[in-house]
């Protein structure tokens, strides 16, 4: 009997000796997985799969693994990745997050409040989920809103770097540029890593006509992103963007066309540099038929993007194509009757036509 019960003690101590092993050997190999995250993310990708398919309980492999699939424009597998963990854990605030920030990449605003919100309701006391559930209230025009949500994080957490950071994005669409610059440099000053702020600073000395300036802050934050020390989680698109736009108003045309190039390059399946690109065409009446190309590649990503179809009409409004200007329109309103700036658009076409 002794024996027995011996022989079922040293089984028992032997299998627990072996989890402690397996889980060792798994955290091994996902420290192994953050290390390639900075050299090889093809690599990374591979060993956080082969640790879910060993351990498909570890969280954070999920999470670093959709967080890849992001960086890498692999949009798909990002969101079919996040979903399927939130079947298994539907109050897993972090997951609705990410999806958040995906769908924000996308262009798909209504889309990525929908998940911060819900990201929200599960963690009120983030401070930054908190701060970036107010940054899409404020790229969706709701200002006060988007702002309380950002000061609330900030009583949260006065160190919430991207609290300041979102701030200065709503003062600089109120055109409070000095606030706006304000906020950035705070951002800056608690993390020197957070490449969404010196973007954000080199835009409010572009509006500023201190192209210098600009120029310097953005090339910064381009760096930043390069070195694989970015905190902040901008996708890189924005920053050839602003630097394009920059160049241009600076009189540097190749280094402008260069850089609007390469945020098209940058994230190729994302829709909104397209359309980046083909408004400011249409905002200086330059490369028209260009940027009519373009930014139908962003419609055929995203068919059913009243924003995409908004720049299509004014190009061709540009065009002096006032009844092609006038269909696209309709069709923008369409798909959001309540938008009050496409029916005057469209007024403004038909003036135009008569």
């Amino acid at each position: 009997m002794f024996k027995r019960v011996l022989f079922f003690l040293i089984l028992f101590l032997l299998s627990f000796i072996y989890c402690f092993a397996e889980t060792d050997k798994i955290l091994e190999e996902y420290e192994e997985a953050l290390e390639l995250e900075q050299s090889d993310m093809v690599g990374a990708i591979a060993v956080y799969n082969e640790i879910i398919n060993k351990n498909p309980d570890f969280i954070e492999a999920y999470i670093e693994l959709g967080k890849c699939y992001r960086k890498i424009k692999d949009y798909d597998n990002s969101i079919i990745l996040f979903n399927k963990l939130l079947k298994s854990k539907p109050s897993f605030s972090m997951a609705y997050e990410e999806l958040g920030w995906i769908y924000l990449d996308k262009n798909q605003i209504n889309k990525s409040l929908e998940y911060f919100q819900k990201a929200w309701e599960l963690s009120p006391d983030n401070c930054c989920i908190e701060a970036n559930l107010g940054l899409i209230y404020i790229e969706k025009r709701f200002y006060n809103t988007g702002m309380n949500h950002c000061k609330r994080a900030l009583r949260l957490n006065s160190s919430c770097v991207a609290a300041y950071n979102n701030l200065s994005r709503a003062y600089y669409k109120l055109e409070k540029i000095d606030l706006a610059i304000s906020c950035c440099k705070k951002a800056i000053e608690i993390d020197p890593d957070y490449a969404w702020a010196y973007c954000n600073l080199g835009t409010c000395y572009y509006q500023n006509k201190e192209y210098d300036k600009a120029i310097k802050e953005l090339s910064t934050a381009l760096k930043i992103c390069f070195e694989g020390s970015d905190t902040s989680r901008i996708n890189i698109y924005r920053i050839y963007n602003n630097l394009g736009l920059t160049y241009f108003e600076a009189g540097k045309l190749d280094m402008a066309f260069l850089h609007l190039q390469k945020s098209i390059e940058a994230d190729p399946k994302n829709p909104a540099p397209y359309n980046n690109v083909a408004w400011f065409y249409a905002q200086n009446e330059i490369n028209l038929d260009e940027g009519i190309k373009l930014v139908q590649k962003a419609i055929d990503i995203e068919p059913d993007n009243p924003v995409y179809i908004d720049t299509l009409a004014e190009l061709y409004y540009k065009k002096k194509d006032y009844p092609k200007a006038i269909e696209s329109i309709e069709k923008a309103i369409q798909l959001d009757p309540k938008k009050e700036y496409y029916k005057e658009q469209k007024e403004k076409f038909e003036s135009a036509k008569q």
